[in-house]
């Protein structure tokens, strides 16, 4: 009980207190003979109006009361109000208990809500999260296994160009060995002027194939330069 309440119970007690007293101090100033006192010189002065004829006389039966009975009923009252307030003051406190329960739970049921939401959007992006997961490790795989088929095809492309090469090879060996015998049976400055025309490198391995006379008067009928040149390369 706060002091609130407090004051306001003491300022009741003193309203009945008081009441009380204006209530006995009324009864001895106009009716003393409910007190069980005599009646007041200026009440029996006063003349009494003439009784009315009635068929039927009724009269009320007078309340006599001690002082005691009258303190024990004020005391009633001002007990009962008391208790009538207290009673007020708990319903009251009750009925704000209540209302801040109400409020209470509602923010639990909203924080709760709240939690599902974010569990759910958690669930949600973990789904989301594995799946992206997922993904890239599919792409990785495909990644690893492209680089893989690329080095298989980059070894297996130097294989066949190794393999072209040495042919390309064997080949222009055989043609330019070919080509040799040929020249060995043709007019040499004839055969200079086809050789000045070919790649230096071409040109001193067709030479190197041919007859050594028949090599020597090709470079015989060449250019001094271009003879130069072919045989500086044939000497590698």
């Amino acid at each position: 009980m706060n002091l609130k309440t407090i004051a306001v119970i003491i300022l009741s007690i003193a309203f009945a207190f008081f009441l009380a007293i204006g209530g006995f101090f009324a009864l001895y100033k106009y009716h003393p003979t409910v007190l069980g006192l005599p009646p007041n010189p200026e009440d029996t002065l006063k003349p009494l109006p003439e009784p009315e004829i009635l068929d039927t006389l009724h009269v009320e039966p007078r309340v006599e009361m001690s002082v005691d009975e009258y303190d024990s009923y004020q005391a009633q009252l001002i007990k009962n109000a008391i208790l009538k307030h207290q009673n007020d003051y708990t319903l009251a406190q009750r009925a704000k208990a209540i209302d801040s329960l109400n409020i209470v739970l509602k923010r639990m049921n909203a924080t709760r809500d709240s939690i599902n939401r974010y569990k759910d959007s958690v669930n949600t992006g973990y789904a989301h999260s594995r799946s992206l997961a997922d993904s890239l490790e599919k792409l990785n795989a495909k990644y690893r296994k492209i680089i893989a088929e690329s080095e298989s095809a980059k070894k297996s492309l130097a294989e066949t160009e190794k393999r072209m090469n040495k042919k390309q090879d064997s080949l222009q060996a055989i043609n330019l060995a070919d080509y040799a015998k040929i020249y060995n049976n043709s007019n040499p400055k004839e055969v200079a002027k086809i050789l000045e025309q070919l790649d230096e490198r071409d040109a001193a391995l067709i030479l190197k194939k041919m007859q050594k006379k028949k090599a020597g008067k090709v470079l015989e009928a060449m250019l001094p330069e271009n003879a130069a040149a072919i045989m500086l390369l044939g000497g590698k």
